[in-house]
């Protein structure tokens, strides 16, 4: 939802040309990891896993002259990589993570891959074929009346592209970022639920 957020409110409209033409700024601008400087709470929506804060709200923390929209909206991609992370990091230390899969609209953008990869520090797998939710409701409807007999054998449904792998100097500094990140929400909790108290005055 934030990526179309911000193309439709602040570029060209929804398209795939609008996404294509705004990663292609960001990689012939090289904005590095981080956006340099910029942190975006992705809570536009209030917030789920792992606050549980409806009156958790978005923000964009560090903008200077020097950024342009291209930074802003690496920034959003960033934010939902870094959601991402916080998740993991609250589930129970006896799940292994050991990949990242991406499905749906987000996972053509080879942008957004690698950024997952090196904020999470995990290989980024996408399926070959376009695949959502109604491949897990079939998968889910074979196991029910006994055509497979097992979730492992979802396995042989979908073939996936060769990984997004991590770079390990952009993770080391992903790291730094993520550390600030998680630290803003607590810091701004209590105002967040007064700004939306004085709002509905």
């Amino acid at each position: 939802a934030l990526p179309r957020w911000f193309v439709t409110n602040f570029l060209n409209g929804e398209s795939a040309e609008t996404y294509k033409g705004i990663e292609d700024e960001i990689i012939s601008l090289e904005i590095p990891p981080g956006a340099n400087g910029l942190l975006m709470l992705p809570y536009f929506m209030g917030e789920r896993t792992p606050i549980w804060d409806e009156n958790a709200s978005g923000l964009v923390m560090g903008l200077s002259l020097m950024h342009q929209k291209a930074h802003l909206y690496k920034a959003v991609l960033e934010s939902t990589a870094y959601s991402l992370r916080h998740i993991m990091q609250t589930m129970d230390s006896n799940i292994v993570t050991d990949r990242i899969i991406l499905m749906g609209g987000g996972a053509k953008s080879y942008l957004w891959q690698t950024i997952f990869a090196d904020v999470t520090g995990l290989p980024v797998y996408t399926a070959k074929t376009s695949i959502e939710a109604p491949m897990g409701d079939a998968f889910m409807a074979a196991l029910a009346v006994g055509l497979v007999d097992s979730y492992s054998q979802i396995k042989d449904w979908v073939e996936f592209k060769p990984p997004v792998m991590p770079n390990k100097g952009n993770h080391t500094l992903y790291n730094r970022y993520f550390s600030v990140y998680k630290e803003i929400y607590p810091l701004l909790k209590g105002k967040m639920k007064e700004l939306k108290e004085i709002s509905k005055m």
